[in-house]
């Protein structure tokens, strides 16, 4: 009987790549799609008698930051003859943006968490990766961004908060901060909304340490 290890395996070898099918006219790169990289993959893990399931939420209640609700995804792998197993759990952020609601927003990271997971599981290559993964040059996309992508009175308000529910200091998360390179406007409200995800991160990292100082990694 063909175990689950040996099916993964054979599907891992049929995989050889995936051809970029998309073009951003505004930047001019070509990218592989999420969609192809899930397209190729089905293909790939059916024609071994695998399937792959997925369970999620949508945690606002726990979210590090209220602004930045979190898809937690719970990925299953399943073999015809030989069972299946969890694989892998993942957390990724629904991050709205102009012309991004919500609903848009998780169904983004709904399709981007799977391709990921199906990048990884195959162990697809890396030079042909998905959209959210592509390889461009994001500088000239930085510098066209509006000047007005700060967090505002509402955000500051909201990350105090947060940070004061973690038990942890504005001055501490400044200074990590700090040592990446990023140099945060004395003014919270005029802080980037896309330092968002790190500083969630930051804050997740370290508001359950109760017993030693916080790190100042970010």
């Amino acid at each position: 009987m063909t175990t689950l290890a040996i099916a993964l395996l054979n599907a891992q070898r049929e995989i050889r790549g995936v051809g970029k099918d998309g073009k951003n006219s505004f930047q001019n790169y070509e990218y592989v799609t999420a969609e192809a990289i899930v397209a190729v993959s089905r293909s790939a893990l059916n024609a071994h008698g695998l399937t792959v399931d997925r369970e999620f939420i949508i945690d606002d209640a726990q979210a590090v930051l209220p602004m930045l609700p979190i898809l937690k995804s719970t990925f299953h792998l399943t073999h015809a003859e030989s069972g299946g197993a969890t694989v892998r759990s993942t957390d990724w952020f629904i991050v709205e943006g102009k012309g991004r609601p919500v609903d848009k927003a998780l169904a983004g990271a709904l399709t981007s968490s799977l391709a990921y997971f199906l990048r990884d599981l195959l162990l697809i290559p890396k030079q042909e990766e998905a959209e959210s993964l592509d390889r461009r040059d994001d500088r000239e996309a930085e510098n066209r961004k509006p000047a007005d992508t700060t967090l505002g009175l509402q955000g500051a308000l909201k990350l105090r908060k947060t940070l004061t529910g973690a038990s942890l200091d504005l001055s501490l998360l400044t200074k990590a901060m700090q040592t990446k390179g990023i140099s945060p406007p004395d003014d919270l409200a005029e802080w980037k909304t896309e330092w968002l995800p790190r500083i969630a991160l930051w804050i997740k990292s370290n508001k359950m340490d109760t017993t030693e100082p916080p790190a100042v990694k970010l």
